[in-house]
């Protein structure tokens, strides 16, 4: 993202900064992140619900059909990833069912809507053909 900035983008020099910056700024996020969380159980659970939950849908329908695209895919990533994270801290819970399934039923149901909604139903393929190349 920071290749968008002009002076950035013409100098190797502060891409090296830039770069040790962000490497610095991130690595204390994640020790002050390790340091509140009790144990790493419990980091791989949340990690794997609002992944997990986040991607599937979109994995699974890319995969086997042509169905939606990728206005469905990005907004049920958001909302499964959002609903798994109210799940985990119990702002949206169904008693008897585990935070994971029910943000992958809302990234499925959001996957639907929003590709029926953009038409994103195209059954033909969209990817682009290689052409011969011409003898001269």
């Amino acid at each position: 993202f920071l290749l968008r900035i002009k002076s950035v983008r013409d100098s190797p020099r502060s891409q090296l900064r830039w770069s040790r910056i962000l490497t610095v700024l991130l690595g204390l996020l994640a020790l002050g992140l390790s340091l509140l969380v009790p144990g790493i159980i419990q980091v791989l659970t949340m990690a794997f619900t609002m992944y997990g939950s986040g991607v599937f849908v979109s994995f699974i329908f890319g995969l086997f059909t042509r169905f939606g695209g990728r206005w469905a895919s990005l907004a049920s990533m958001v909302g499964g990833a959002v609903t798994g994270l109210l799940g985990l801290t119990g702002l949206v819970t169904v008693p008897g069912l585990p935070p994971i399934v029910l943000a992958v039923a809302v990234s499925l149901a959001i996957y639907v809507l929003v590709a029926l909604a953009a038409r994103e139903t195209a059954t033909t393929p969209t990817a682009v053909t290689e052409q011969e190349p011409q003898h001269v």
